[in-house]
C-alpha cells in the first residue's frame, strides 16, 4: 500500500510539471469545442493556486500539495479529450 501511495505522488509531481506546458498548448491549438474543453481544468486549478499562494504567505509547509493534485488530475483530463479529439477526428 504505501508503494501505491510513493507511486502516486511521484505521478501526480511529474504531471505537474507536464500540465504547465499542456494547458497553454491546448488553448493555442485548440479550436470551438475542443478549446472551452480545454479551458475546463483551470476552473479547478486557478483555486488551487490562489490556496497554494495563501498557504505559502502563511508559512505552511504543505502549500504545493493541492496543485500538485489538482494539476496532476487536470494534466489526466487533458490526456484524455487529446485522446478524443485524437480518435474522433
Amino acid at each position: 500500500m504505501q508503494n501505491i501511495v510513493l507511486i502516486f505522488g511521484l505521478l501526480c509531481m511529474q504531471l505537474s510539471i507536464v500540465y504547465l506546458f499542456a494547458q497553454p498548448a491546448a488553448l493555442i491549438y485548440w479550436d470551438g469545442g475542443w478549446r472551452k474543453a480545454a479551458i475546463a481544468p483551470l476552473f479547478l486549478t486557478v483555486p488551487a493556486i490562489l490556496y497554494g499562494v495563501m498557504g505559502a504567505i502563511y508559512g505552511s509547509n504543505l502549500w504545493p500539495m493541492p496543485v500538485m493534485f489538482v494539476f496532476g488530475l487536470a494534466t489526466f483530463y487533458l490526456c484524455v479529450v487529446w485522446l478524443v479529439r485524437r480518435f474522433r477526428g
